[in-house]
């Protein structure tokens, strides 16, 4: 009898045993799931937020090719103040990033990768808005920017055979988007490299 009960013990003892163990390991999985979790959400979503603050840089870069279009004296400095909007909004994107995605703490790398994130999905933005005015609203734009730039490609592309139809095709709304794409993220790069340290230096400051 007094054998049976201490089997009887030990068995549930053992039993105790394994659903303590077991409870601690689920717990600890939890408990690592959870971090897991939270770390997640402390990660900057550079895509994202460029994404969010791009729908209103796009606008603006497109405002601005649309306006440069313009032959007069007011679009002129319409578009200078678009210029330099462009460079004041990019900046304060790039700040309520570092305040709101990384904490006030910043790298140049990561400064200077949502720039450049920034920049591209603004001038995806941009360059759809452009193949729909240059294409249906104003087309002639690109009679006029071919007529003006003939004699100069003529010169330049004779030499390499192409054909007049050849370099006119190159004055398509879709031809000049993909330029302006161009265009803007090498403008991005540019700024990238001048905001980073700057931003990593106000960075430093707020510690």
């Amino acid at each position: 009898m007094k054998s049976a009960y201490f089997s009887a013990h030990k068995g549930n003892c053992f039993f105790q045993n394994l659903q303590t163990i077991s409870a601690i390991c689920i717990i600890k999985k939890n408990a690592l799931i959870l971090q897991l979790i939270m770390e997640e959400q402390k990660r900057p979503n550079t895509i994202q937020h460029a994404m969010d603050k791009g729908l209103f840089m796009g606008m603006l870069f497109a405002a601005n090719t649309i306006i440069s279009s313009s032959e007069s004296t007011f679009a002129y400095f319409i578009h200078i103040f678009l210029e330099a909007l462009i460079l004041v909004v990019a900046y304060r994107a790039a700040v309520d990033y570092m305040q709101t995605e990384t904490d006030g703490k910043i790298t140049v790398f990561q400064s200077f990768s949502y720039i450049l994130n920034l920049f591209f999905f603004a001038s995806l933005i941009s360059a759809l808005c452009g193949i729909i005015y240059f294409k249906y609203i104003s087309p002639e734009y690109m009679t006029r920017l071919y007529e003006q730039s003939k004699p100069l490609l003529d010169k330049l592309l004779s030499d390499a055979g192409q054909s007049d139809n050849d370099i006119k095709s190159l004055f398509t709304a879709e031809q000049f988007a993909m330029s302006c794409i161009v265009r803007d993220c090498m403008i991005g790069m540019i700024l990238g490299l001048i905001y980073a340290p700057l931003l990593k230096r106000r960075a430093a400051k707020k510690q």
